[in-house]
């Protein structure tokens, strides 16, 4: 019995290693044979993605000049990052420090925390919190109300558990 595996066993790989060696063969004897399409397909493909990016990028210049912003240097990339903070009501050292960075990851592993803790047990208050804090770090741009939000959302399940379960 035992030897009847062993000969299945040997046998698929062996035809395992034949099938690979056949394609081997195949791809050296015909290089072309496993070609997913021919050379001028990609290249054509290629000009008309250059193209395509060309477009975008005469869109998108045309439309930062709009707004006043050039960008025809290097620092101006980051000016432009400011001025479009700016814009948006955030203060200009916000959305590119590092704490912000920081407590915008960590509040959000937080909140990843409370929901599966409150899936897990239950509790409708972690939960919603828990998916609060998982999304809203995205929609605040100042530090100080990322770090204010993120306080209050971690405080305020267990002060609702507090006054839900104080009444009964």
């Amino acid at each position: 019995m035992t030897t009847n595996v062993i000969r299945r066993t040997f046998f698929s790989a062996l035809l395992i290693f034949l099938s690979a060696l056949a394609f081997l063969a195949a791809g050296s004897f015909f290089p072309g044979a496993f070609a997913q399409s021919d050379d001028d397909d990609d290249i054509d493909k290629l000009q008309q993605q250059a193209l395509d990016n060309q477009n975008i990028n005469e869109k998108v210049n045309k439309q930062l000049a709009e707004k006043g912003i050039k960008l025809d240097s290097p620092d101006a990339v980051s000016e432009a990052m400011k001025k479009l903070q700016g814009m948006t009501g955030a203060d200009e050292e916000s959305a590119t420090s590092g704490v912000y960075w920081f407590f915008m990851i960590f509040i959000s592993i937080v909140g990843m925390g409370f929901f599966s803790a409150g899936k897990r047990n239950e509790d409708a208050y972690l939960m919603a919190s828990g998916a609060i804090m998982m999304v809203y770090p995205y929609c605040v741009s100042g530090t100080f109300w990322l770090v204010s939000i993120g306080i209050l959302l971690t405080v305020l399940p267990f002060v609702m558990r507090f006054y839900s379960t104080s009444g009964k």
